[in-house]
């Protein structure tokens, strides 16, 4: 990568580094962090929500999607579980705007899909 373009990504990693919603996401997952059982049961819930849409585990998809919302339903109870994936779906949408900007923001030929 040119010199030029990595100390620009640098730059920009640092910024992200330093906002208000990563700083606030890293917040909430240390203190998630500190319950590891709490931590371990939204990383499996997403493990599962994903072989569940995505058909690689077999099994009744009604079942299994009730599944996931009654395990869902019952983090949600838990004082640091909304708050964590609030946050991190305000980072994610952060990230996605970037990255539309810098792709967008590159002529790029690609076949139309």
């Amino acid at each position: 990568m040119e010199q030029v373009v990595r100390e620009a990504a640098d730059r920009l990693m640092e910024s992200i580094h330093e906002s208000e919603v990563y700083r606030r996401y890293q917040e909430i997952a240390e203190k998630l962090k500190k319950e590891p059982q709490v931590f371990e049961r939204i990383l499996d819930l997403r493990a599962r929500t994903i072989d569940v849409y995505h058909g690689s585990e077999s099994g009744d998809f009604l079942e299994r999607s009730d599944e996931l919302i009654e395990d869902y339903d019952e983090l949600l109870r838990h004082p640091y579980v909304n708050e964590f994936l609030e946050t991190e779906e305000e980072l994610v949408k952060m990230l996605q705007e970037l990255h539309n900007e810098l792709f967008l923001g590159v002529d790029l030929y690609l076949p139309s899909m």
